[in-house]
Parts: structure tokens; sequence; C-alpha cells
């Protein structure tokens, strides 16, 4: 009957939790069935947590015959993600077997302890106690001052160890693989390669190369796309008693070792700063943290948001659970005003705070989740912040996300910040003009970075996007998949967007602006090129809808 199971099972079964054991199975074949077997020894039956452990039974008849089934099933993607996932059910499983078991041994200890028989209480004396008596206890203090006091301490002793000697974790899987195995880790979506297009332009034989540069984001030729650089798997481990250090990236280290991470070449938190040990010690019970490096508007909105995604049930279903967030006014309005997530939930990182009023923060249990490399988010992230985030929910803008036609007739420009030191469109009132002439039948709304839920709103039912190169286009994670984006760019520009606007499936085409560079501070754009870029973007969207 198990192994019949077994092979409908890994096709079929999809399970969230597992882990990454595939090479030591390979290694050793028969460590499986050996899990399976001790686990079978471990099911006690006949207690309160018994279908919990019969499930288990039932896991683990699955997983000790995974090893004589996948071996021959590694011709394809699929059948390997499949037998690793039944290949690794074994481990987890086996885990969470020993600690029910230790919970049933406990209490059966405490069950047949000998009882002891209580004496009446006896009210106190109000001039104080008995002289010879014990006493009063001294009275207990409360969660989070006990929790405080635990992580000063054992901050002091990480301090005398030294900081720079904590061991640097760059790899979670890697971690949990050789160092850590009874971390608790949750992998999700397995990124895969993705093609990264290159923008559109209604120039005929462009040359990408001269004007975008050769070496700009790593590429050597901007051919017509690219595979996406930094594919990973995604995942949520879970920790205990960890600390967050000031600095700039929120980075996560406990007593022995510093999560310094790293996707490809990039690093996406700094090491602790040696002042960590002086600031002032905040304990939390419960933290999820979405900060990383560069905690700015656009990063923010574009590579830290899209995060809270891979524990979108978690913070659902338990609200003890705080959110770490950067210290902009756009991710407290995000969470507050679009994701109706209470302000008391979240704690507010403030980036490289003067050394006299800083704060490390003491998690008990922290959600880590995977980083996401600078301007480089991936489609499954998106797909994932779409699905798990935005639409799944209660009470946001895009709860009701079908009941908006296919197309909009509605026109966002994404104006640059008034105060902006680079590529201001001198002149935009032009522009603007002439898309209202040449779009009549359009509605043109013009954003900045006022309101942020109103924003969201209207990049939802934007029928295309229109701005000038750089954060302001950020707002463009809340537009639906296929809307068209124009980009108007100078030459040799910062194109970490290009990798977001593909990822998040936007139809992207860009108005080359020759004769200036990113840092210019005043651009003139070419306007009747900007509106024929739109006109033939809004054709090319209008015949892939109908």
């Amino acid at each position: 009957m198990c192994f019949k199971s077994i092979l409908s099972y890994l096709f079929l079964y999809q399970v969230d939790e597992y882990v990454d054991i595939l090479t030591t199975l390979i290694h050793d074949p028969e460590y499986a069935r050996e899990i399976g077997m001790r686990a079978r020894r471990h099911i006690i039956s006949n207690h309160h947590l018994d279908q919990t452990v019969q499930q288990l039974k039932v896991e683990f008849c699955k997983a000790a015959h995974v090893h004589s089934v996948s071996a021959s099933l590694y011709g394809s993607q699929m059948s390997r993600d499949n037998s690793l996932e039944m290949a690794t059910l074994s481990l987890e499983y086996q885990r969470l077997c020993d600690q029910v078991i230790a919970q049933w041994l406990h209490q059966q200890e405490l069950k047949n302890a000998p009882k002891v028989q209580q004496q009446p209480a006896v009210s106190p004396s109000p001039a104080g106690p008995t002289p010879g008596t014990a006493s009063p206890s001294p009275p207990v203090l409360d969660t989070s001052s006990s929790d405080a006091a635990l992580g000063a301490m054992m901050l002091r002793n990480v301090s005398q160890q030294g900081l720079h000697n904590l061991r640097v974790v760059s790899d979670v899987l890697k971690e949990k693989q050789t160092y850590d195995p009874n971390m608790r880790l949750t992998l999700l979506t397995q990124e895969k390669q993705n093609r990264r297009h290159r923008p559109k332009t209604i120039i005929k034989d462009f040359n990408f190369n001269s004007f975008f540069r050769v070496g700009n984001d790593n590429i050597r030729d901007w051919v017509e796309s690219h595979p996406y650089m930094y594919p990973q798997q995604e995942n949520v481990a879970w920790l205990k008693n960890v600390f967050i250090a000031p600095g700039k990236s929120a980075t996560i280290f406990d007593a022995n070792r510093s999560f310094v991470i790293q996707v490809g070449e990039k690093t996406m938190y700094t090491p602790p700063p040696s002042h960590t040990p002086q600031c002032k010690v905040v304990a939390i019970r419960k933290l999820v943290s979405v900060v990383q490096m560069y905690n700015v508007y656009g990063h923010f909105l574009s590579e830290q948001l899209p995060r809270l995604a891979l524990v979108a049930d978690r913070i659902q279903d338990d609200t003890a659970i705080k959110i770490l967030i950067p210290d902009l006014e756009t991710a407290r309005s995000v969470f507050t005003q679009i994701l109706n997530i209470t302000a008391d939930r979240l704690v507010t990182y403030k980036v490289s705070e003067p050394t006299e009023s800083c704060t490390t923060y003491f998690v008990k249990d922290m959600y880590m989740v995977s980083s996401t490399p600078t301007g480089h988010p991936s489609s499954e992230l998106y797909d994932s912040m779409r699905r798990d985030l935005f639409s799944s929910l209660p009470n946001t803008i895009f709860a009701h996300h079908h009941d908006h036609p296919a197309t909009t007739r509605t026109i966002v420009f994404l104006r640059r910040d008034s105060n902006a030191n680079e590529r201001r469109i001198t002149n935009e009132e032009e522009l603007l003009a002439k898309i209202r002439d040449t779009f009549p039948s359009y509605d043109l709304i013009v954003l900045h970075r006022d309101n942020i839920a109103y924003i969201a709103s209207m990049m939802w039912r934007a029928g295309l996007v229109v701005g000038m190169t750089g954060h302001n286009l950020a707002p463009v994670v809340f537009a639906r998949p296929g809307t068209p984006l124009v980009e108007i760019m100078p030459e040799n520009p910062w194109v970490h967007g290009w990798g977001v606007w593909t990822a998040l499936g936007l139809d992207h085409w860009f108005v080359p602006v020759m004769g200036y560079q990113h840092a210019s501070k005043d651009i003139t754009v070419p306007v009747d090129m900007v509106v024929q870029t739109m006109t033939a973007a809004l054709e090319a969207h209008a015949t892939t809808t109908t």
C-alpha cells in the first residue's frame, strides 16, 4: 500500500516545508530508509497527540521509500523537484516527531509524579512578614523587560568574544546543510532563469550598445534578451534568540554567526558595526524584517516590499508577529493604508543612527526571509506578491482586482520630485499638453510621492505609464502585468529598473534622450518622440489584448 502510493505522490503531492539534503541522500542512499524506520519506532499511540503522530507515520512510510524510486527520475526538472520534496520530508518530520515525543514524555513524567499536598494559603499580616519566615517572592518582570534583560546579557557575551569573530553566513541553505541541521527552514518557489528583455524603441536599427554602454549592469552586449542572473531558492528561516544590528541593513546575528547574505556577487547586508553592544537593547517576541541594503523609496517598493509575500500567511494568521520596516513614510503608508496592517505591528528601523541613540533589537522568534538582489527581483517573487500579498489580504485596493476591465482609458505620468537634483524635465508642461491633445479619450493622471495608497490605486487602473527614469517609476509594482511602460532615459543610464520592469511583466518601451547623462540636473525631452512611442505602445498592447 505504502509503496504503491509513492509514485503518484511524487508527482501530485505538493509540500511547502522541506530542506536541501539531496546531496546527502545521493552519497548515502540508505539515509531516507533508515530515518523512516527510526521514525516508526518513535510512534507512540493513545495520547493526546496521536493524530499528529499518525500523520507522521503516513508521511514516513512514503519518505522511507524515496531513494528506491527517485534515482531514475532525475531526467526532468519536475521529477527532480518532486523527488527532492519527497526525500526531505523524512528529515523535517523526524525532527517534528522528536519534538512531539519529548513533549509527551514530559507530560507523562508530570502525570506520574507524586502529588504534593498543598497547604492552605495564609494571608500576610498587614504589618509585613513574621520574623523568621521567608520574604514574599519578588514581582515577576513583564515579558518585554525580562526578554530585554536576557538580550542584554547575551549581547555582552557576544561583545566579549568580539563581533568580528562571528562566523559569516552568506548562504542560508548551506548553513543548514553544513552547520545547523536543526534550523527550521521553509523552501518556497525555485526561481528560474527567465529571459529579461531589453526595452523597445520606435527607432529602427538603434545602437543599444552605444546608448546603454557595454558593461552597464554587467551586460557585455545589449542583445534582444538576457537570462536572469540571480536565480535562487526562496526561503524563510525561523531563528531563535537573535539580534538585529544597527547600521544600514538590519543585519541579523546571534551568539555564533552573522547573516551577511550574498546573492551572486551582491552582498545584501553589512557586518554588525562595532558600536552594536553599546546600543539600547529592545526586545521583540516575534518579528519578520523586510529591511536590507538601500532603504530608500524605489528600493523599498521594488525589492523589500515583495519579500513580505513569502510570509503573508504567517502575518495574517499570527497578529503577534511584528514587521521591521525602513524609516520611510511611504513604507508606513503602504502597510497601514494599502495592506491594512495596524501601526502597532510596525517597528521602524532607522538607518545609521548616531551611536548615542542607536537600538539593537533582540528577537525571540525571527522569521528571516530570503533577500532580493538589488535591481534584480525575480518574476516568481512578483507573482507571489500579487497573489499572496495584494490579492489575498482582506480589504486591500487589489482585493477585487478582477472587477477592473482588461484595458483602461487612463494614462499615468509619474513625475520626478520637485526637489530632485537630477533629471528634472524642463519642458514637462509642454509634454503634458501634447499628451492631452494626442490622447483626448484618455484620462491623464499626474502623480508624484504624495499619497502612496492613491498612487497604487491609479497604477492598478493604468492603461499606460510614462515618466523619466528613476525611483519615481517604482510604483509600477502596483500595475497589472502587461501594462505598457514608456521610460524616458538619458545616455548611459542606470538600468536597475529594466530588470524590475521585465520581472513585473510590463511591456517596457523607452525614449532615448541624446546629449544628457544620468546625473544631468535638467533634461529637455523630445516631446514628439515620447508621444509617438506612447502611441506605438498602446497600439501593440491593443493587439495583444484583443
